[in-house]
């Protein structure tokens, strides 16, 4: 038996070193302990610590890594949000600016002079043309859009320009007067009439100006009323007797012709 403390060889069944006098039972005990202990089991403990190990190594790596992939998507996710909120600043600022021109109000004004009010202003004036009953309304602006807002330079402006309610005219020729009168001061037409001498019966629209057409109230339509021509009956008696009174001279000569002879 060795001993631990100067390593010198002793007999097997020595208590004692034989060198240094040290006990030598301790080591035969603790040999005896390991022997008891099964080899096995000790060793699958370690090949377990090191496989758990192993796992926690590869679990810090993959935790590295998704975080460093997480921190690269947040930064870019960043910079769209910082590009996309520059951009709506630069664009309303610009937007802002350009909203600076106050339209003017131009309601009751004619066309041409509220366009050119609007034109004064950098504004374009778009015409709509709306029917309207009354004469006073007629080419004035009754209504506009946008009105003392602020619009950006050139922006159009829509006018609403009253306009007087067309009417169509019919056809009357070969009409009665009787029937085109009454259809025109219906419509609050204005008409004169005008006879023309002719083989119709009175009363028959030969002709009518203007022809079909859409008109205001403007126009006055002329209507050409046919006539019957009559005879003068006095002329027709005046040459009635100077016929007469040549017979009767024609007749007296003859007579003196013969008394003569």
């Amino acid at each position: 038996m060795k001993c631990k403390y100067c390593n010198s060889i002793n007999d097997d069944d020595a208590v004692f070193c034989k060198k240094c006098g040290n006990s030598l039972l301790e080591e035969d005990i603790k040999k005896t302990k390991d022997k008891s202990r099964p080899k096995k089991k000790v060793k699958v403990k370690k090949k377990v610590k090191k496989v758990k190990q192993r796992k926690v190594k590869n679990k810090n790596k993959s935790d590295k890594k998704m975080s460093f992939g997480n921190k690269l998507l947040f930064i870019i996710m960043l910079l769209i949000i910082l590009i996309l909120l520059s951009a709506c600043l630069i664009g309303g600022y610009y937007y802002y600016n350009q909203q600076n021109i106050e339209v003017p109000n131009v309601v009751g004004l004619t066309y041409t002079d509220a366009e050119s009010e609007l034109a004064k202003a950098d504004l374009k004036a778009v015409k709509v043309e709306k029917e309207v009953e009354d004469t006073n309304q007629e080419g004035i602006v009754i209504k506009q859009n946008k009105n003392g807002k602020k619009v950006a330079k050139n922006s159009k402006i829509k006018l609403t320009i009253g306009i007087i309610k067309k009417y169509t005219l019919p056809n009357f020729i070969g009409k009665n007067i009787d029937q085109a009168k009454n259809e025109l001061t219906h419509n609050n037409i204005k008409y004169k009439i005008e006879y023309m001498e002719s083989e119709k019966e009175n009363g028959i629209i030969l002709e009518q100006s203007p022809k079909l057409k859409k008109i205001d109230s403007s126009i006055v339509v002329t209507l050409y009323v046919s006539k019957k021509q009559e005879k003068d009956i006095s002329k027709d008696n005046i040459k009635e007797e100077e016929e007469e009174e040549t017979k009767e001279e024609v007749e007296e000569d003859k007579d003196n012709i013969v008394d003569n002879e």
